[in-house]
């Protein structure tokens, strides 16, 4: 059997391996359809409560739900909103438009690929080899599936459409087309998630350093005009609260976790490698240039440099990896690999054993979506018992208490002196949080009645021995249950 066949059968086989295991999750994944996510392994209700915002208080509006009032989207990325607003208009329920939207993003992404791979000469095996070991990984399944990140899927999206513009100019003179094409995908990928917007500008500079001096200067102007026509959005959000927008940095990924300690080296290594291969193979300057910002950035990581340098080091583990591991899969893709003798039979080998190490990976760490149990039954039924504006100030075994700030705002008009995104919140406002849930881990009824009336919360819900606490602070008790209880306090009183 010959090298390309042995390849080709090996990427057939890890590629179904994969699939059927993507498709797993997607089925898994679509009780969502009728189950509000509220466990601890979730960040999707996020997002469900920021989409039902826009549909109710509109964008950049005042809207009541969260902290003291928020202004939805002054602190954080529209884009999926944008695009999934459509469906929700439509089905008028948030739960099917998020996962409509899911699959969407899914389909948008495999055609984006499919076309960046025939342009850049790939089989219709490695296209969709391409799209399976991206798509279905562990990292990608664990945030964009399980967790529901799907403002960051859209980012991905995003990232790939402004790889089709590029590739296809690549090696092209840029013509009256370009501006058709850029424009819209550049001002998308501003819209979508800061994370890749950074990370794509690594392909965008590379994509720039080749061009001559007249075509730098068009790509600067199209990029200009991508700004202003996202400037009634971005304005405001770098007005506002910019520096809290970004998630945790990269090492607070990598501290206790050996595994993103591991893959923190392997990848950024891999990418190199192949790319040494593949430029070995082309021989071009112009390929070096091209993926020489790509390069540095992975060096950075390798050298542990990144933590001292602005902007990059505030952006997690996860997209690092998933950003070499897409120039790593199109670069080994694109390498003819039977010139390399000790790669023979060692690369096809390695494709299955990765692929199988995946899918290992997210079993042993990625759980399936948790649905309600008694305790998340008998918290939501207090829906309708709640007249003013909530406050959940201890913890819950089994369930997120922000899950329950989005669903009681959605599905019962109940605002909350907390929320799910702390930027939104001022940092004074997010210090009188902190110091309401520590009153009340240390049970001290007055500085904890004078925390939620300076939070002018009058509705304290808790479950198991939290109650007791509430119940020694004599409050007025709404609802109780066998786990859960609702009290009141009268905030016009001296407390």
């Amino acid at each position: 059997m010959n090298l390309k066949r042995y390849t080709n059968i090996s990427l057939i086989v890890s590629s179904a391996v994969l699939f059927i295991h993507f498709l797993f999750r997607l089925i898994n994944q679509s009780k969502l359809l009728n189950t509000f996510p509220l466990d601890y392994v979730n960040d999707i209700s996020s997002y469900l409560a920021q989409l039902f915002f826009l549909k109710t208080c509109g964008f950049l509006s005042a809207c009541p739900y969260w902290y003291n009032g928020i202004t939805t989207f002054e602190s954080y990325s529209p884009g999926w909103f944008f695009f999934t607003f459509p469906l929700y208009l439509i089905t008028n329920n948030v739960l099917i438009s998020a996962y409509t939207s899911m699959i969407l993003m899914f389909i948008i992404g495999f055609l984006l690929i499919y076309i960046l791979g025939k342009n850049e000469g790939l089989t219709k095996i490695k296209i969709f080899a391409l799209f399976i070991l991206f798509f279905g990984n562990a990292i990608a399944i664990g945030n964009f599936i399980r967790l529901g990140r799907l403002t960051s899927l859209y980012g991905w999206i995003s990232f790939l459409a402004i790889a089709v513009v590029i590739y296809f100019y690549k090696d092209k003179k840029l013509d009256r087309h370009f501006p058709l094409m850029f424009i819209p995908a550049y001002a998308n990928l501003i819209l979508s998630h800061p994370q890749e917007l950074i990370l794509t500008h690594f392909l965008i500079a590379g994509f720039f350093l080749i061009k001559d001096k007249k075509e730098k200067m068009m790509i600067m102007v199209y990029s200009a005009i991508s700004a202003i026509l996202t400037s009634f959005w971005w304005y405001p959000f770098i007005s506002s609260t910019l520096q809290n927008t970004i998630e945790a940095g990269l090492w607070d990924s990598l501290k206790n976790q050996q595994l993103n300690l591991l893959a923190s080296f392997a990848l950024p290594i891999i990418f190199i490698f192949v790319t040494y291969i593949y430029l070995k193979s082309n021989r071009s300057k112009k390929e070096i240039i091209f993926y020489s910002p790509i390069i540095l950035l992975s060096a950075l990581m390798v050298l542990r440099l990144i933590p001292a340098t602005p902007i990059i080091k505030e952006i997690p583990l996860d997209h690092y990896l998933l950003f070499f591991m897409f120039f790593s899969l199109l670069l080994f893709f694109k390498t003819d690999i039977e010139e390399y003798k000790f790669l023979n039979k060692l690369i096809p080998f390695l494709i299955i054993i990765i692929s199988i190490l995946s899918i290992t990976i997210n079993i042993a760490n990625t759980p399936l979506f948790s649905e309600h149990g008694n305790l998340e039954k008998e918290i939501i039924s207090f829906g309708d018992y709640i007249d003013g504006r909530l406050i959940i100030p201890g913890v819950i075994i089994s369930s997120y208490p922000q899950a329950y700030y989005s669903y009681f705002a959605i599905y019962h008009n109940v605002s909350s002196a907390s929320g799910w995104a702390e930027t939104y919140a001022s940092p004074d406002y997010v210090k009188r949080l902190v110091e309401t849930s520590k009153s009340f881990k240390e049970k001290d009824c007055g500085k904890f009645l004078e925390s939620i009336k300076n939070l002018s919360s009058d509705n304290i819900l808790a479950t198991g021995d939290d109650c007791k606490i509430l119940e020694k602070c004599n409050l007025k008790l709404v609802k109780e249950t066998k786990q859960v209880c609702l009290y009141k306090a009268f905030l016009g009183k001296s407390l």
